[in-house]
């Protein structure tokens, strides 16, 4: 039996869980433009790259598609090792703060290691700098500077720093391009 006590509490947290416009209208209604739109071309298809390390070559896969509420960007990155081997590495979002004006990073990579961090456009650039927690405690910094080169190409490179004063080091330089969606 549902006493007053509960009604009350439950009227909460509906009421908290409420959007303040209400209920959406009707799910067939088309959703109202979102900053995260300015990503949703990432989203779709496999994006590829491959890497020369010494005699190795590594390739790099990554999938990207928004979230169901439309309100994210969700990625997986694996490496594909040269036995056809496919090894996850990251998995991560992107978000839109209001507040700072910026796409916030959620990352983590299957060592435990989460990075966070801001991701802003320029002149067609996205510039992204991360702060990187290591499982162990550590910490150290990531830049990530991408361009779009065409519809389905993506030049991203990487630098790394251990800490702030240090200067950015040349860490990734890839071109991804993305497989027919």
């Amino acid at each position: 039996m549902l006493t007053r006590r509960k009604l009350l509490i439950s009227g909460l947290i509906l009421g908290a869980a409420l959007p303040l416009g209400g209920w959406p209208q009707s799910p067939a209604s088309p959703p109202a433009p979102s900053p995260m739109d300015a990503l949703a071309w990432m989203a779709g298809g496999k994006w590829t790259a491959e890497e020369k390390d010494g005699d190795r070559l590594l390739r790099v896969e990554m999938n990207c598609r928004r979230s169901e509420n439309r309100q994210a960007i969700l990625f997986e990155v694996s490496y594909l090792t040269a036995e056809g081997r496919v090894v996850p590495q990251y998995q991560g979002m992107y978000v839109w703060h209001p507040v700072k004006k910026a796409f916030l990073l959620w990352q983590v990579n299957r060592d435990g290691n989460i990075a966070e961090g801001e991701m802003r456009e320029e002149d067609g650039k996205w510039t992204q700098h991360s702060l990187v927690t290591e499982s162990g405690g550590g910490t150290h910094e990531l830049r990530t500077v991408m361009q779009r080169t065409g519809e389905d190409m993506l030049h991203l490179k990487g630098y790394f720093r251990a800490k702030e004063t240090d200067s950015w080091t040349d860490a990734v330089d890839l071109i991804f391009r993305r497989a027919a969606r």
